[in-house]
């Protein structure tokens, strides 16, 4: 089982709150942590630079992770860019619209 989180995130000068946050996995990239993440209703996957998050707090609700290894982590390769022997990391800025309310 896993649990969902709350984040409390900078984007520029403002401050958006995440709800509903599953964690999906962590990803060092150029030397900087990233959350891979995604709402407990969508499948599309985010990213976020931990130096983004404020704060991030734990809910009680479980729910069943899953169990198909193989297409979650096509899911995350997915979030990279191969070109040539570099990779390129796609960061998703949390949108204001789907994810958080301003502060």
């Amino acid at each position: 089982q896993q649990r969902l989180i709350s984040l409390k995130v900078n984007e520029g000068d403002d401050t958006l709150r995440l709800t509903n946050v599953q964690p999906i996995s962590l990803a060092l990239h150029h030397g900087s942590p990233y959350l891979v993440w995604r709402t407990h209703s969508h499948t599309k996957l985010n990213t976020l630079p931990f130096s983004n998050i404020q704060e991030a707090t734990m809910s009680s609700f479980r729910f069943e992770l899953q169990t198909d290894a193989t297409l979650l982590s096509s899911e995350v390769k997915e979030l990279f860019d191969i070109a040539g022997s570099h990779l390129k990391f796609n960061t998703t800025v949390p949108s204001k619209t789907y994810y958080g309310e301003k502060e």
